[in-house]
């Protein structure tokens, strides 16, 4: 069985497009709140796909972004996205193409900052370095409204302190316009 991660940097609308039709045909409409797309509008910086035997069955959207935090500069990457191909669900692919991303922009990011239903799928994003914020993450909504975002998870990239330094300390993480 062949595998391999592909990483698309910088990529055109219409790949974003064809990552958004393979979204929804697997995982849903990719918002199921009416005001969602108030919440969901940045475009990413890097789509990665697993593919299996020329199948695509899983994929992503990183977006690199700043954070200013106790008078440093971080850089981060919001994950967003994940979605797995549902006739390949339970096989680990999800966990490998997390594993291969977050390989893949450890030298560009301090950490990466994701948000998820933790009860459900914390267990996922836990098995590759996850931990949960504990507390909301602030995002501009299209509007320019701060918006709370509840369920956030980070990890450590290149930069483990700022992680301890953000779980230690409890100053509002302003991760800037759109959610990912």
């Amino acid at each position: 069985m062949a595998t391999q991660t592909n990483f698309t940097h910088q990529p055109t609308q219409a790949q974003d497009e064809l990552f958004e039709s393979f979204s929804t045909q697997h995982w849903g409409a990719r918002f199921h709140e009416d005001d969602a797309s108030q919440d969901f509008f940045d475009f990413p910086d890097l789509i990665a796909e697993l593919v299996v035997d020329d199948v695509l069955v899983a994929g992503l959207v990183v977006f690199f972004r700043q954070l200013e935090y106790r008078g440093q500069t971080y850089s981060f990457a919001g994950i967003g996205g994940v979605v797995t191909h549902q006739d390949y669900r339970h096989h680990g692919y999800a966990t490998q193409l997390l594993r291969d991303t977050l390989h893949e922009i450890s030298t560009r990011c301090d950490f990466a900052l994701l948000c998820t239903d933790i009860p459900r799928l914390g267990p996922l994003y836990g098995g590759v370095g996850f931990v949960p914020l504990g507390r909301p993450y602030y995002f501009l909504d299209k509007n320019d409204v701060k918006k709370p975002e509840p369920s956030g998870m980070i990890a450590p990239l290149s930069s483990p302190d700022a992680v301890k330094l953000i779980l230690s300390t409890p100053d509002e993480l302003f991760v800037g316009t759109s959610n990912f």
